[in-house]
């Protein structure tokens, strides 16, 4: 039963974690749309009546959501976030069309054409084109290379070659003896609305070039052309969404053959898809649906987890009755949660009671410290008075001191003559010395040879009881004998026993050691691969865990540095070759890599401080030049033979200061990477480049030194790079194969290691056997050989030696000794004469010496006070000393409880902070403290288990049921919102797709009203019917006046009316169409190719006449034909083209304004 509920539970448990995950894709694939449609939502809210005032338009391509952005100057963004101009109807058409010129704003600032140049392009060698603000002429012979600036144009700005109709690539656009060309756009870049105006000024330069082996790339200039700003495509996308360029409209750039077949397409289908291209509707349309696609997937989604929801509910259901089932532990629970609550308080409690205690002591230690420093005060004037004192009494002392010397030079007097008797006297002394010694001399003969007779009689009398105990003494000899045999044989088998048993160690050593080094080496690369497949989700890792957080703070504390430091230096370099990465990290080393650079030095100790908080203690920084920094030139580097594969060539660092710094501190041009040791040999010690010093080759082995002192220091085999690395996954890889190949390696050698084990403890067991046996008789031995001592101490060697040399020895000595006796008595009496002669002599010297005494008593009497009066300054000295040192030690104890104070007040914070997380505070009693309450939980906890034995815990119980319901409140509420978000997202999806309904018809209705007022001007009439719901579009132009086209019989199908009648037809069209865009400026090429004279000045009439009237945008009317019937004016620019003569480089434009 048991294991039928955790199979349920498991099932379920996956069901969770599915919906989870799949609900968290749902919402990552409509974060955006929830972003960017919750504000339009609550507008809309408030105003969904307001169809007039803001029209609908489509929504970002890239988001896909139905956000609508509505400008104040009347005009809506289309699906490439470009203006399109809305139609009021309430507005005067004839207005409009009348409005005059001075009433309008002067020239745009934002987005207009100032020049194109191309070179290499097309039939052009090299062209440069500057154009006016409002209207410019383009004319020339065929031929001459007209139209080609408008390919050049939309192909710089982005276009694909396909657009242009004039090659199935961009190569073909190259000129055919040039390898590649150069198109350069600058874009006006001026006014509020102005592009980065700080790094870009008031123009844009772009740059494209095209190879002809089918690469190229985009440079953004400044103004100036010599800073690129940046060769990103995505930067000039930004560029054309902010100034409305719309490159990919083919109304906007009309070219030659979009402009012949613009009335002449056949079908009705393709004139309506052009219609919608033109005004940008299609983009819109595509967008909503796209959103509704995203709806009904979600919708899909949601339905199919509706079960599994439903599964959890029963699942929580079931929980939420055993949960109940276990009510009877409730109160011990709610005992223990009280207790838990108490405890948290308790630490607060604790630390508030010692930040009152050590509050106290603070107090008292400044005080402590004020009566120490009034107390230095006194012992200082006391120390003054002893000072003086003493300096009296050593001056005192001085005066009585020279009478001593004059009673010492008197006494000295008195010596001389006292040392003449001495001398007499020393010589008879001397002479009784000497017979004093010889006297004692022959009293240790006289001893020592009373000893020897006593001796040989001993031992004579000893030499009669040997006979007994010789035999005894022989048989513990013979068996003494036989044991040493044994003993002998014993310990060469014991030594046999150990050569064989250390082999057997050895062995198993070697076969450890094997085990160890293998295993080792799968450690070190699974330590490796752990760190790889950290880096492949965030490389910062590489240098340690706390890198991306240390970076992160770097970034976000940017402003405080004077300049934003630079590293992990690692990150700065990338290896060409993997081959080469450990010998080039070994070469530059790790420490280094993981270091930063640094403007100054307060940026340093600011960096520091920020690696210390986020737990990098040792963080590695240098201080450099950060600023105006020049890249270091390697002249003598560059010149080296590209044989010589040195550290410089072998990575890439496009960081500046990262590369001079590499250059100053690891001489990277120094460093030639080798295949092999012999490879490197024979370059260093050859006739190698002055700037080559050593050479490495890819496992680290070094080779440096001269020819007559060569040095090589060994690699690593098995080393690898930990942070240089080229390919990431392809060492990955390599790691876990490697891995997986020591695998049987291991596995062989802990089978030889556990044979060897068994075979060594079979040799210790015979061993310890053997070890036994030989201890066993090595005591018997002992034993043995103490018996045999003891016995041979108790003989006595034989003698016979006679005692009566000896005794006369002793007669002679005793006679000497009488002889000297009687001298030495003789000595003595003369001795008396010397004493009455020495008599006055020592009588006038103590007379001498008792006054000398009297004075120096009173010297000393002085010296002694001087010495209590130096003894008590040293005291007070000591005791100033001790004072002083007691202010500092106070000072270190005030700080001291400052900091523990600042500590616990901070610990004070924590834990209130953290038991506040907990619950509310409460009360906790004076004799309840963390462990009598730890106790009281223990106790009650137990009570807990004992009552909920046999069953699961409540709280185990509480806690499942409580992450199951939260878990379901959490994905229904995600499926309520995602639904409340779908019906939303569908009301306002339909309410914008009724909105582009209208949009449509208005601009349509916009588009056929200006056609016809067009055509007005020379004295047609026409129409333009459009069939949304079959998608048609008929244009029909009629030739009289403006009449009901059913009541004539003059022209009414474009492909019926002349060559000049349909461009002038086009023209009005294309002005009819342009009224709907927003675009900076529009260019129509070869516009009046087919009209005739009369036609042709209509038609420049009309669309000067418009271009008056809109100074804000710019115009370009590429002719092959003469405009000699135009005036040039600061409005209008007229550039001519002359065509290229054989051999000729550059064309020349002849301009006329």
């Amino acid at each position: 039963m048991v294991g039928k509920r955790k199979e349920v539970e498991e099932e379920s448990d996956d069901d969770e974690i599915i919906v989870s995950q799949d609900i968290k894709r749902i919402k990552t694939q409509q974060q955006q749309q929830q972003q960017q449609q919750r504000r339009i939502v609550q507008q809309e809210e408030d105003s969904d009546e307001e169809f007039e005032d803001s029209q609908p338009q489509s929504s970002s391509t890239t988001a896909r959501a139905t956000k609508a952005v509505h400008n104040g100057n009347g005009h809506s963004t289309n699906g490439n976030g470009h203006r399109t101009k809305s139609v009021d109807s309430s507005e005067s058409e004839d207005e409009e069309m009348d409005e005059d010129e001075d009433g309008v704003a002067g020239e745009s600032e934002l987005g207009i054409i100032e020049s194109i140049s191309v070179e290499n392009f097309m039939c052009h060698r090299h062209f440069e084109i500057k154009f006016g603000p409002n209207v410019n002429f383009i004319s020339g012979e065929n031929g001459s290379g007209k139209s080609a600036l408008l390919v050049a144009l939309i192909i710089c700005l982005g276009a694909k070659s396909g657009t242009t109709n004039r090659g199935h690539k961009l190569a073909d656009l190259v000129k055919n003896d040039a390898n590649q060309a150069i198109i350069t756009v600058k874009l006006r870049n001026k006014g509020p609305e102005a592009h980065l105006p700080e790094e870009f000024g008031p123009s844009i330069i772009i740059e494209r070039k095209i190879s002809r082996s089918g690469g190229g790339g985009y440079k953004l200039k400044d103004h100036t052309g010599k800073k690129v700003i940046s060769t990103k495509f995505s930067d000039l996308a930004v560029i054309l969404e902010l100034f409305n360029i719309q490159i990919e409209n083919p109304m906007a750039i009309l070219m030659q053959d979009t402009s012949r077949e613009f009335l002449n397409t056949s079908r009705p289908q393709d004139k309506y898809n052009l219609f919608l291209t033109a005004t940008q509707l299609d983009q819109m349309k595509k967008d909503y649906l796209f959103i509704n696609d995203q709806i009904k997937g979600s919708e899909q989604e949601l339905d199919k987890k509706g079960i599994i929801i439903k599964e959890m509910e029963k699942k929580v259901e079931a929980l939420s009755k055993e949960f109940k089932d276990l009510q009877a532990v409730v109160d011990l629970e709610q005992k223990v949660q009280h207790l838990k609550e108490q405890l948290a308080w308790s630490y607060v409690f604790g630390v508030e009671q010692t930040i009152v205690k050590k509050k106290a002591a603070l107090a008292q230690i400044i005080q402590e410290k004020n009566n120490i420093q009034n107390e230095t005060q006194g012992i200082g004037q006391q120390i003054n008075a002893i000072t003086n004192d003493m300096a009296d009494k050593r001056k005192k002392i001085e005066e009585l001191s020279s009478e001593i010397s004059k009673k010492q030079e008197e006494k000295q007097q008195v010596e001389v003559q006292l040392l003449e008797v001495a001398k007499e006297e020393s010589r008879f002394v001397a002479r009784s010395d000497d017979k004093r010694k010889r006297m004692n001399h022959l009293k240790q003969r006289r001893e020592n040879q009373h000893r020897s007779i006593q001796e040989i009689k001993r031992k004579n009398e000893a030499q009669r009881r040997n006979q007994s105990k010789q035999s005894d003494v022989d048989r513990k000899r013979q068996q003494l004998e036989e044991l040493e045999k044994k003993s002998t044989i014993i310990t060469q088998e014991i030594s046999e026993i150990k050569t064989e048993g250390q082999k057997l160690q050895s062995i198993r050593q070697e076969k450890q050691m094997a085990v160890s080094n293998v295993q080792n080496q799968v450690s070190k690369l699974e330590k490796q691969l752990i760190q790889l497949k950290s880096a492949l989700t965030d490389n910062l890792r590489i240098y340690g865990d706390r890198f991306p957080t240390l970076v992160k703070k770097i970034q976000d504390n940017s402003r405080k540095f004077s300049v934003q430091p630079i590293g992990p230096l690692g990150t700065m370099i990338k290896i060409n070759d993997e081959r080469w990465s450990y010998a080039i990290e070994s070469i530059i080393k790790r420490g280094l890599l993981g270091s930063f650079l640094v403007g100054s030095y307060k940026d340093g100790n600011l960096l520091f401080e920020m690696a210390k908080s986020v737990g990098i203690h040792n963080l590695d920084y240098t201080v450099v030049k950060m600023n105006n920094v020049e890249p270091y030139k390697t002249a003598e580097h560059d010149r080296l033979d590209p044989s010589y594969h040195t550290v410089l060539r072998a990575i890439q660092c496009d960081n500046v200061i990262v590369r001079n710094y590499l250059i100053d501190t690891r001489g990277l041009e120094t460093y030639v990477l080798v295949n092999n040791v012999e490879e490197g040999k024979n370059i260093i010690y050859g006739q190698k480049p002055h700037i080559i010093r050593e050479a490495y080759t890819p496992i680290a082995d070094r080779i440096f030194g001269s020819r007559d002192s060569q040095k090589l220091t060994t690699g690593d085999s098995s080393g690898r790079s930990q942070i240089l690395r080229a390919s990431v996954e392809q060492l990955v890889r390599e790691l876990d194969g490697q891995i997986k190949g020591y695998r049987p390696q291991i596995d062989q050698c802990e089978r030889e290691e556990r044979d060897a084990a068994q075979k060594d403890s079979a040799f210790q067991q015979a061993f310890k056997q053997k070890d036994q046996e030989y201890q066993r008789l090595t005591r018997e031995l002992y034993r043995v050989k103490t018996d045999l001592k003891t016995l041979e101490e108790q003989l006595v060697e034989p003698t016979d030696e006679p005692t009566d040399e000896l005794e006369q020895g002793m007669e002679t000595i005793n006679k000497e000794m009488e002889e000297i006796q009687q001298e030495l008595q003789s000595i003595e009496h003369d001795r008396q004469k010397f004493d009455d002669s020495k008599r006055p002599f020592v009588e006038q010297m103590r007379q001498i010496d008792h006054e000398a005494d009297k004075i120096q008593r009173i010297v000393g009497k002085l010296d002694n006070e001087i010495k209590n009066l130096s003894r008590s300054e040293r005291d007070l000295r000591m005791k100033e000393g001790k004072v002083i040192s007691n202010v500092g030690e106070y000072d270190k104890k005030k700080l001291h409880l400052e900091d523990e104070l600042t500590n616990d007040q901070l610990l004070h914070q924590e834990s209130m902070q953290k038991a506040q997380e907990f619950c509310d505070r409460v009360e906790v009693a004076a004799n309840e403290n963390p462990s009598t309450l730890s106790q009281k939980i223990q106790k009650t906890e137990e009570l807990i288990r004992k009552e909920s034995k046999g069953k699961r815990s409540r709280a185990e119980v509480h806690v499942h049921f409580k992450e199951c319901r939260d878990k379901l409140v959490e994905i229904l509420r995600t499926r309520d919102e995602m639904t409340k978000f779908n019906n939303k997202l569908k009301i306002h999806l339909n309410f914008r797709q009724k909105n582009w309904v209208k949009f449509q018809r208005k601009i349509s209705l916009r588009v056929s009203q200006y056609f016809n007022i067009f055509l007005s001007r020379k004295g047609y009439s026409g129409k333009i019917d459009f069939d949304h719901e079959d998608k048609k579009l008929e244009v029909s132009v009629q030739l009289d006046k403006m009449r009901p086209s059913e009541n004539v019989t003059g022209k009414g199908d474009t492909k019926s009316l002349s060559g000049g009648e349909r461009s002038f037809s086009t023209v009005a069209l294309l002005l009819s169409l342009w009224e709907a865009m927003e675009c900076p400026f529009r260019a129509m090429d070869e516009f009046d190719v087919f009209m005739d004279e009369v036609n042709r000045r209509i038609s420049i009439e009309l669309l000067l006449s418009k271009a008056r009237q809109t100074p804000t945008r710019q115009f370009i009317f590429v002719t092959p034909l003469s405009l000699n019937s135009i005036t040039p004016s600061p409005f209008i620019y007229i550039h001519r083209v002359r065509p290229p003569q054989r051999g000729q480089r550059t064309i020349t434009e002849t301009l006329n304004s």
